[in-house]
């Protein structure tokens, strides 16, 4: 199943993971939570591995359907 693209302030699509992500992140720096801020790390780069996945799988589909 594929996730839906969020737009982000940068006019950067990302997705829900990265979003997800940034959340954690930032509230784990509100509290001083290191746990917090690492998951949100973690969330981040899955979520910015994924996006990276997608764009190459397009990337082939496309390929495959001009031929």
């Amino acid at each position: 199943m594929r996730e839906y693209n969020i737009p982000d302030i940068g006019g950067v699509m990302t997705n829900a993971d990265e979003a997800r992500g940034r959340v954690k992140r930032a509230a784990g720096e509100l509290t001083d939570d290191e746990k917090l801020k690492r998951e949100g790390s973690v969330d981040k780069a899955a979520g910015a591995a994924k996006r990276t996945v997608d764009k190459a799988a397009d990337k082939a589909k496309n390929a495959l359907d001009r031929k």
